[in-house]
């Protein structure tokens, strides 16, 4: 029987499996260590967390506990470690080289390379009642090295183990067709009601909106479909908050007094139970979240990706005649050749609007629409709101860097932009980009013009300067995907007069050459394939060697779907950096001097 290592980073064992997010460590499962979707229940003898447990917060913790468990086969064990906050709570105002001890036992030492941050503090007790209640026996406890402790336990072996969240392995299931009857009795059709099975996130408002706009929709108003939400209150709060999250985003996006049959539904524990919801239902929507629900993310029933393919199974024709992905606003009349265009491009990298066409990111893609919308939606308090503070756009001459659709600099030509030059290297994004701007006339015809080209080969930045100077180059989620970023950069600089704007990942250790995970179609281009992730240090001083003085942006927004993990601002994991070039001094016609200003300067 297997035995993981989660999180494993360099470290190697033999008889271990080594499991990490990252791929960059060459481990032998990518995964997320809570997401473990490619592991069959009851299949690991031995499971082993290899960073401290306090990195997790606690939904996520709890969420974590469960899908250990559905792996672990009765009996496997589970070896973690954590700070004891009792301990590190009494050391609390202990100075040592001027560090707080209890503090740092936290949060981390305040010198340490390591920016994720502690988001849970455990101690003996309340850790053995989180893995009591979560179905493990009760854990060996012991003190390790720097106030730590040492935890080890094994699956508990019935599966008749006591359940705090539901009471009945098929409650879930039970519930599903309680609703459906509720449903059926109103149905003048007299056929059964078609179950559309979810679950999405309550806890961020945004994201539950996005659900609600692209698929509650399609739903309301209707006396033949139930929309049956999941819930697990150790994952997603209490029964009463949840409610009130999912009326609030009714009430928001569909208006309180618009019909829509759902039900909430507590999720089972068992695989008994996720067997009686698959058979009871008809199918699930695929979101972004299902991959931290385990034993969900994993029911063999069709996956709705999109409203158009949930419309077609209910009606056999698209909604309005819309294409995949396209949505209509609402009083708006459907322009066929528009959205057949934008369809034609999909996947879309960003939530575009053509007019009154809505495009949703991700179809055909790894991505879903849920989690693209809610990344640009963050991404845009630093990417428009906190650039747009630092920079005055008025009459900017703009050069948008590995431009994709040119989503960014849309809104910078909002502002006052005079015109936009777009180098990209994948085709379809330079199509996406013109139908983008044409369909939404941000600037006058010919001010904005996009053309493919490899940002890291000198050669296709002919037409950059042939175009220049500019004012703001805009450079944003490019630089983690080349090996030759130093290089690029010098390039940008020489033909940028004002501001750099730069976005990327960064980390703070030796830059590595590594291959581009993923699908390269919508990561990168293939002439780009190998690349490094710029260290943090090193990036910031070749853009002072270039005569440029980077202020990093605060980020405002915590971790949240799509700008977490490998992307978390919040963690320092990823910037976004103005860089101002710095003014000259000319002499004045007395021989004294005199400042030269910088357009497109910071204000």
């Amino acid at each position: 029987m297997q035995k993981l290592l989660l999180e494993c980073g360099p470290e190697r064992r033999d008889g271990w499996t080594r499991v990490d997010q990252d791929p960059v460590h060459a481990p032998d499962l990518v995964a997320h260590p809570i997401a473990l979707v490619a592991v069959a229940d009851g299949s690991v003898g031995a499971l082993e967390l290899r960073p401290p447990l306090c990195d997790l917060d606690l939904p996520t913790a709890r969420r974590a506990f469960a899908e250990w468990r559905r792996v672990l086969a009765p009996g496997g064990s589970l070896a973690l470690r954590t700070p004891d906050a009792a301990v590190a709570a009494a050391l609390v105002g202990r100075l040592v080289d001027g560090v707080d001890q209890g503090l740092a036992a936290l949060f981390g030492h305040p010198d340490s390379p390591h920016r994720a941050g502690r988001r849970w503090a455990w101690t003996r007790e309340s850790l053995a009642a989180e893995l009591s209640a979560a179905g493990f026996d009760p854990p060996r406890i012991a003190h390790g090295e720097d106030f730590g402790l040492t935890v080890t336990t094994n699956r508990r072996a019935s599966v008749d183990d006591p359940a705090p969240i539901a009471s009945h392995p098929i409650e879930a299931a039970d519930q599903v067709d309680r609703a459906a009857r509720e449903v059926q009795a109103d149905d003048t059709s007299g056929g059964d009601p078609t179950i559309v099975l979810a679950w999405p996130r309550y806890d961020d408002p945004q994201v539950l909106d996005t659900f609600f706009r692209a698929f509650a929709g399609v739903l309301s108003d209707r006396d033949d479909t139930v929309l049956a939400l999941l819930y697990e209150p150790r994952q997603d709060g209490d029964e009463g908050e949840v409610l009130a999250a999912i009326e609030g985003a009714h009430g928001r996006v569909l208006g309180s007094d618009t019909p829509l049959a759902v039900g909430l539904v507590l999720a089972p524990r068992e695989t008994s139970g996720w067997r009686e919801v698959q058979a009871r239902s008809s199918v699930r929507i695929a979101l972004a979240s299902d991959t931290l629900r385990g034993a969900y993310a994993r029911l063999e029933l069709p996956r709705i990706e999109d409203p158009g393919q949930l419309t077609d199974l209910i009606n056999g024709t698209p909604a309005g005649g819309a294409p995949r992905g396209v949505l209509v606003g609402p009083g708006a009349t459907l322009d066929r050749d528009l959205a057949a265009r934008a369809a034609a491009l999909h996947p879309w990298f960003y939530p575009v609007e053509l007019g009154d066409h809505v495009v949703l990111p991700g179809i055909g893609s790894p991505c879903s629409a849920e989690y693209l919308t809610s990344r640009a939606a963050n991404r845009a308090q630093l990417l428009v709101e906190g650039v747009l503070a630092a920079i005055d756009m008025r009459g900017a001459r703009l050069l948008d860097l590995a431009c994709n659709c040119a989503f960014w600099s849309s809104y910078y030509a909002r502002a006052g932009a005079t015109s936009v030059f777009g180098l990209e290297g994948r085709e379809r994004h330079v199509e996406q980009a013109r139908l983008y701007w044409e369909a939404n006339g941000f600037l006058p015809a010919g001010a904005a013009q996009f053309v493919r080209g490899n940002i890291s080969d000198s050669a296709d930045w002919a037409p950059i300067r042939d175009r220049g100077p500019f004012d703001v180059t805009l450079c944003a989620g490019i630089l983690y995907h080349v090996e030759n970023y130093a290089e690029i950069l010098r390039w940008a600089a020489a033909v940028t007069t004002g501001t750099l704007i730069v976005d990327t990942r960064v980390q703070d250790g030796p830059e590595v050459l590594v291959d581009e995970p993923g699908d390269v179609q919508f990561n990168a281009i293939r002439e780009t394939r190998r690349k490094v992730t710029p260290n943090r240090a090193k990036l910031l001083a070749v853009l002072r060697e270039l005569g440029f003085e980077p202020q990093v942006l605060p980020c405002p927004f915590g971790s949240a779907l799509g700008v977490d993990h490998a992307d978390d601002y919040a963690d320092g994991a990823r910037v976004t950096i103005v860089a101002k070039k710095v003014a000259v001094a000319a002499p004045t016609n007395a021989g004294g001097l005199r400042s030269i200003g910088v357009p497109g300067g910071a204000r």
